[in-house]
């Protein structure tokens, strides 16, 4: 931090007193007008950020070095989603005048050989997308501006949509293991047959 090679989260001033919020107009964001970030909404923002930013620079890697081009396919799609969250959170600090966490785009190598087979690099970003995903939710549950809850539900929903594309991946390529499931019931009752037949 010293050197200035980590990026510094955002620091608001410490407040004199405290204060209750009066109106509900202090949830209103994209209409009504814009109050500034709470500090529980700018730790959302950033660190939704740097994860975003990561997820980036591991597709852009993954892509480099992946063989299947489905899977490079696939892959890149997530560079060009991460891209417009990144850009849409970048904005949001922004207007309140708030640092932005450095990109670490700039230490991807130009290897095309791939450390991983394509089977773990699909792992690997399925495993980054749920955890984005959950995040996200986790954000829009703190958050108290509307606009920011907008924003958040559409990039679950775009993420949900592409993870879902990349599982199909993964079963067609007989790349993922059943989970345990629970007995089916209504099977061993023999009133149904079951889904795995």
């Amino acid at each position: 931090m010293e050197k200035g090679i980590v990026s510094r989260p955002p620091f608001i001033n410490p407040p004199n007193n405290y204060e209750f919020v009066e109106s509900n107009n202090y949830m209103k964001g994209l209409l009504g007008g814009q109050r500034p970030l709470n500090c529980i909404e700018i730790s959302n923002i950033y660190w939704d950020l740097k994860k975003i930013q990561m997820d980036k620079s591991l597709c852009i890697g993954f892509a480099q070095v992946a063989k299947s081009q489905e899977v490079k396919k696939f892959i890149w799609r997530g560079v060009e989603i991460s891209t417009k969250q990144i850009e849409i959170l970048e904005s949001i600090l922004s207007q309140d005048h708030l640092p932005q966490p450095k990109s670490e785009e700039a230490e991807i190598t130009s290897s095309t050989t791939a450390p991983f087979s394509d089977r773990l690099i699909m792992y690997h970003k399925m495993v980054v997308g749920s955890v984005t995903v959950g995040l996200f939710g986790s954000a829009i549950a703190t958050c108290q501006r509307f606009d920011l809850g907008m924003h958040y539900s559409r990039f679950i929903m775009e993420n949900a949509d592409y993870m879902t594309d990349g599982f199909k991946i993964m079963v067609k390529n007989k790349w993922v293991e059943q989970v345990p499931l629970t007995d089916d019931r209504k099977k061993l009752a023999g009133q149904r047959k079951s889904f795995r037949h």
